[in-house]
């Protein structure tokens, strides 16, 4: 709910007022359309290494420590759904 109050320039309250259906709308505009810091990181990082190549890994390494098996997992099913629209 913070990511959205975020997005949207609203304050927490101000979301606790909005109808039940915007609120629906919005999420289905973000399971479509992903909005937020780490698509933002994403971004910059493709970016990154489309200039000076590389691995996406060693401009994302939050996303792949110790257990980079199950984070490169976790990650190739985050930018499925971000891709997927």
């Amino acid at each position: 709910m913070i990511e959205l109050s975020l997005a949207l320039g609203k304050t927490l309250e101000e979301l606790r007022d909005m109808s039940e259906s915007d609120f629906r709308l919005y999420q289905q505009y973000y399971a479509k359309q992903p909005f937020g810091q780490w698509r933002a990181d994403y971004n910059a990082a493709r970016i990154a290494q489309s200039m000076a190549g590389g691995k996406l890994q060693d401009l994302m390494p939050f996303w792949f420590d110790d257990e980079e098996a199950a984070n490169e997992e976790a990650f190739d099913e985050l930018i499925a759904g971000a891709i997927s629209i």
